[in-house]
């Protein structure tokens, strides 16, 4: 039976064998995590500067990506609701209805594919509408949108074994590219670093356009050693159909799911759906940033120090 779909986000669930090799795999004890989490709950209830509004299927997924190590998780869930008050462009009006989410699906795709891969990683795929004017895109909407459907997929139920980002390079120009770099991106790249636990297992750019050696070399700065040796770049997405089951791929890239531009509307169906809920998160958050000695970051995405003082002109 696995678990059942519940439609917060439109991540399929693992079937019960599945989900006991994903179980093996993380090294997860039913009994030992729930005793860990009334621990948590009871920290952040107890905590003054902490939100009461938190959801408990994401101190969950913390706790799994901190490999159950519960002062980690506690450090890392209070640097997770500083960056929500940190980054008010991104973690305000979270109203799906709004102007700017509503357009964001005619410029742009980030979303999570359906499917899990054999190796239970999820897929987030990234892709720029190359017929529209780089001069006209909302990067604020881009990383808003994309950071709601993550969220959103951090209150499914089922463990995770990592993230693979496929990225999608046509249209791409050094124009858009110095565009991004230099604006909301890279503020959304510092929001992964400081605030989530993410396990980047690999990042696969693919129809890669003519001036990529010289932005993947750019945007490289930003992950640490290991993250930049897992990158792999295609001039084309055939790759991916070697790398990943039909299954897990949307038509445009040989697989089996709806089209990228369908997906990402379904996602934006999703986000509706669950208006109610991201509203309420809007407060979820605190002022009180992580003593400076408890502020870790996730030395597996990026390097500390990078972000804030690139400039590209």
């Amino acid at each position: 039976m696995g678990i059942e779909k519940h439609g917060y986000s439109l991540l399929n669930p693992p079937n019960e064998e599945e989900l006991r090799n994903l179980k093996k795999i993380m090294g997860e004890d039913e009994d030992k995590l729930q005793n860990q989490l009334v621990v948590l709950y009871k920290w952040l209830d107890s905590h003054p500067k902490m939100p009461k509004n938190y959801d408990k299927t994401k101190v969950m997924n913390f706790l799994r990506a901190c490999k159950y190590d519960m002062e980690k998780c506690k450090r890392k869930l209070q640097a997770h609701f500083y960056i929500r008050h940190e980054f008010p462009l991104v973690y305000s009006n979270l109203n799906p209805r709004s102007e700017e989410l509503t357009t964001f699906p005619k410029y742009g795709n980030a979303l999570f594919l359906p499917n899990l891969t054999p190796a239970g990683e999820r897929l987030f795929f990234l892709g720029m509408n190359p017929d529209i004017d780089p001069d006209m895109i909302d990067f604020n909407a881009y990383c808003k949108f994309g950071y709601m459907c993550y969220d959103l997929v951090l209150r499914e139920q089922f463990p995770i074994t990592g993230d693979i980002i496929l990225m999608d390079g046509t249209g791409f120009t050094m124009k858009l590219f110095l565009r991004c770099i230099n604006t909301a991106v890279k503020d959304s790249i510092e929001i992964a670093y400081k605030g989530y636990l993410i396990r980047l297992k690999s990042i696969y750019i693919v129809n890669a356009p003519a001036a990529v050696d010289k932005m993947v070399a750019t945007w490289k700065l930003f992950l640490t050693e290991k993250i930049r040796n897992r990158v792999v770049v295609s001039k084309n997405s055939d790759i991916l159909t070697k790398k990943f089951p039909l299954h897990c791929l949307p038509q445009e890239y040989g697989g089996t799911l709806p089209k990228i531009n369908q997906l990402t509307r379904q996602w934006h169906e999703s986000l509706i759906k669950n208006e109610k809920w991201f509203l309420d998160q809007e407060s979820c958050k605190t002022s009180e940033p992580p003593k400076k000695e408890d502020n870790i970051y996730d030395d597996r995405f990026g390097v500390e120090g990078t972000f804030r003082k690139l400039t590209i002109d």
